[in-house]
């Protein structure tokens, strides 16, 4: 698959300055060809399919959503998506820069729980289906914050931040759990190469 990046960069600013996130309700009949184009941005994006069926491509990977289904794209990842089949499919997306977790220089929630997995190309996607616990509750979260981004309640920024930093210790604390663990593996080959090489 061969792309020109510049050109697929969508470089247009979601939310303003004081606040960088912005919901979208996504209608795939407004969109040319029915679908949304290659691109991708700086800011992560959370997409939730609320009709029909989904086909969201990821880099070399595809797959469908269904009604209830959501999907985590991290920053500046290379997606596109479209409905499936004839059925009319619509969801909707938070599109919300790091920066809104917490991304000042020097600081360790930003240095420990933001910065390390926003530029890990290895975490390009992350399905939340509701068959886990842990994922209904995201979705739930998701819909929470589409919500009070649309009613626009006094101090719905606050409360929309404190949802998303929710949603975002649920992925970071497994991903990092899951991290530690390759690293104690890493670890315990690198320590039996070792002993190998020290015998012969």
């Amino acid at each position: 698959m061969e792309y020109n990046l510049n050109a697929l960069h969508e470089n247009v600013r979601h939310g303003d300055i004081g606040f960088p996130m912005k919901v979208y309700q996504n209608d795939f009949t407004k969109y040319v060809a029915s679908k949304i184009q290659w691109h991708w941005h700086e800011e992560m994006e959370f997409v939730v399919v609320t009709c029909g069926i989904t086909e969201f491509s990821i880099g070399q990977d595809t797959f469908l959503l269904k009604e209830g289904e959501g999907i985590f794209i991290n920053a500046n990842v290379l997606h596109s998506m479209r409905p499936y089949g004839d059925q009319p499919s619509y969801m909707f997306s938070i599109v919300v820069s790091p920066s809104v977790l917490g991304t000042e220089k020097g600081f360790l929630v930003t240095t420990k729980y933001v910065t390390p997995f926003i530029s890990n190309m290895n975490l390009q996607y992350e399905l939340i289906k509701p068959e886990e616990e842990w994922k209904a509750n995201v979705i739930q979260n998701l819909h929470q914050i589409y919500n009070l981004y649309t009613e626009e309640e006094y101090g719905f920024e606050y409360r929309i931040r404190g949802l998303l930093c929710e949603v975002w210790f649920e992925f970071v604390s497994r991903q990092w759990r899951f991290q530690s663990e390759i690293k104690k593996a890493k670890d315990l080959d690198e320590e039996r190469i070792y002993n190998a090489i020290e015998f012969i």
